[in-house]
């Protein structure tokens, strides 16, 4: 949970301190210079605080009943969030992690559920604050509609009921799904040191233990391919500790081959290793036609070295991408980027980034490995463009930005950063990057402008 006058404070959403708030009997109305305005029913108190950027405002209209928003005005694009971790704490509107888009259909919204909502309606395709009305709704007492939430999780899925989980390949448009026989699946980290291979830390998938029997073969998953030219695969299973454990070398069958293991060495595997999955597909002539390696995941059971929840800060689904636009000052020269909001922080593209350093000496290469889905950046190396950087659509759109699943490595080593994918491409933090490479990030408030600053140092957030 975050406090929104300590989070990432180079917010690209416009603010609403231009907007006017007029109080009526009873409810309340948000406009804009623009014409366009947002009316807000059973209004019974307005609580204020510090307006930071986070798309929300500076104002939250109290209810103790439902509350009908109505939308009034040329072209509007609402965008609705239920905060559920949300919280009013002095000054400051604490957000929160989680939010559940309120889908809007028409021009009426109805809000029942107890807890708060961020508002942001923009009427027209121009970002400024002349065209954004943008608030918080509290419900404090129970109301009576229930909300429509647009989730991006899929509700009465066959494979969750019957047990199995579905894990994509590399990314959902390889053409290839591992199915586990396991109802949920979390992500852990094991550390620790051991005798053959020393130190180590390796992330995991961790799968429910399979009920087996003495004497039997285990099943372990099912490969799945929809690539019409796979004929055949090699999948080897091997234990993160040395050692190949089980192995198959056979044609798909209705685009399908199944993976098993013997008990007897099932048993061990239980509580003693990591396993990892690598995978060769080949066409009719026996040439490699797709690569996969490095896929790990253990069981429940595993107890030889300490296992700790990995640190992901988000969810494993796809979440809604709000686009924000801004004034950045890199180097003193104003420059353009298409950014987006994701629960209430801000992403650029890391190509962009890596572009508008270039030259300086705070510069760092990207580098992709499709086989080994790695994302690797070198400190103090010339970028080279891939094309498309700095590309600004016309009218940004809100769009599904799905955690992005690729390893990052930074002079070799392994990192863990927050990260997303839009449209094909990787989205950090502007903070994270920064701090990797000790690029200086500024932020003014009053013009609600960003510096980058290769000159200086990063500096924390105060």
């Amino acid at each position: 949970m975050k406090k929104i006058s300590m989070m990432l404070v180079l917010s690209l959403v416009i603010s609403l301190f231009t907007s006017l708030t007029v109080m009526a009997e009873s409810g309340a109305k948000v406009e804009t210079k623009q014409g366009g305005y947002v009316s807000i029913s059973n209004v019974t108190d307005k609580k204020q605080f510090i307006d930071e950027g986070s798309g929300v405002g500076d104002t939250v209209f109290v209810s103790d009943k439902p509350v009908t928003l109505t939308i009034t005005g040329k072209d509007p694009h609402p965008s609705i969030s239920f905060l559920p971790d949300a919280k009013l704490g002095g000054e400051s509107f604490i957000m929160g992690e989680a939010s559940e888009d309120i889908a809007v259909k028409g021009s009426t919204v109805s809000l029942s559920k107890k807890g708060y909502y961020g508002v942001n309606v923009r009427f027209g395709s121009e970002f400024s604050p002349d065209t954004v009305a943008e608030f918080v709704v509290q419900i404090v007492g129970e109301g009576t509609a229930s909300n429509d939430p647009k989730t991006n999780s899929e509700s009465g899925n066959s494979e969750a009921e019957q047990g199995m989980s579905t894990v994509n390949v590399l990314n959902e448009n390889s053409g290839y799904k591992i199915k586990f026989p396991s109802s949920s699946l979390k992500l852990q980290k094991v550390k620790g040191n051991d005798d053959e291979i020393g130190g180590f830390e390796v992330s995991a998938i961790t799968l429910k233990t399979p009920k087996f029997e003495k004497d039997s073969n285990v099943f372990l998953f099912d490969l799945v391919t929809t690539n019409s030219k796979a004929h055949s695969v090699y999948v080897s299973v091997d234990s993160y500790f040395g050692g190949q454990m089980k192995y198959v070398d056979e044609e798909f069958k209705d685009g399908k081959v199944s993976v098993y293991m013997p008990s007897v060495t099932f048993e061990s595997v239980v509580t003693d290793d990591v396993l990892v999955a690598s995978i060769e597909v080949y066409d009719k002539d026996r040439n490699v036609i797709d690569s996969f390696k490095n896929i790990y995941f253990m069981y429940e059971g595993f107890n030889r070295y300490k296992v700790v929840d990995a640190d992901t800060n988000q969810s494993s689904k796809p979440v809604s991408a709000k686009p924000t636009a801004s004034k950045v000052i890199v180097n003193g020269k104003e420059v353009s980027f298409e950014a987006y909001n994701i629960n209430n922080n801000n992403f650029f593209k890391l190509r962009d980034i890596a572009s508008v350093v270039n030259g300086t000496e705070k510069q760092f290469e990207v580098k992709w490995d499709g086989a080994k889905n790695a994302i690797s950046l070198l400190s103090g190396k010339a970028y080279t463009p891939a094309g498309g950087e700095l590309k600004v659509s016309a009218k940004p759109a809100t769009k599904e930005a799905k955690p992005t699943s690729s390893t990052l490595y930074i002079d070799g080593k392994e990192v863990s950063l927050v990260a997303y994918t839009i449209d094909g491409n990787n989205y950090f933090k502007l903070r994270d990057i920064a701090k990797a490479f000790n690029i200086g990030v500024t932020w003014d408030s009053k013009t609600n402008t960003v510096g980058i600053d290769t000159k200086i140092d990063y500096k924390d957030e105060e």
